[in-house]
C-alpha cells in the first residue's frame, strides 16, 4: 500500500508513505532507480541476493541502489511503515534466481 506525498511514482521522482502488512514478502527483484527508505514503524527486512539480511527498524535509514538484486519484507508481526523516495519512477522487476 502506497500513498504518494509528492511527485509521481509512475514517471519519476516521488516521495511516498508505504506500508507492508505482516507476512508480505516481495520476491527477489530489482528497481531501476535508487530507493531511499526511512522506517517509521515496525521493521523493513532487506536481504540482498549475495549478502546478509538486514533489519531496518523504526528511525533507521537504508538506501537501495538501482539494479541491486534483493528480497524485501516487513517484520512478521508488525509489518513496516516507511517513507520512501526515489529520483526516478518506481518499478519492481522480479528476478529469476536460476538465471545468471
Amino acid at each position: 500500500k502506497k500513498m504518494i506525498l509528492w511527485g509521481n511514482d509512475n514517471v519519476g521522482p516521488y516521495g511516498a508513505f508505504t506500508k507492508f502488512d505482516p507476512g508480505v514478502t516481495n520476491p527477489l527483484h530489482i528497481h531501476t532507480h535508487e530507493v531511499r527508505i526511512v522506517v517509521l514503524r515496525g521493521a523493513y527486512i532487506y536481504k540482498p541476493q549475495n549478502g546478509a539480511e538486514r533489519r531496518v527498524g523504526a528511525g533507521s535509514y537504508i538506501s537501495i541502489p538501482g539494479g541491486d538484486v534483493h528480497v524485501s519484507r516487513g517484520d512478521p508481526k508488525e509489518g513496516a511503515l516507511f517513507y520512501e523516495e526515489s529520483p526516478g519512477k518506481f518499478d519492481l522487476k522480479v528476478v529469476d534466481p536460476r538465471k545468471k
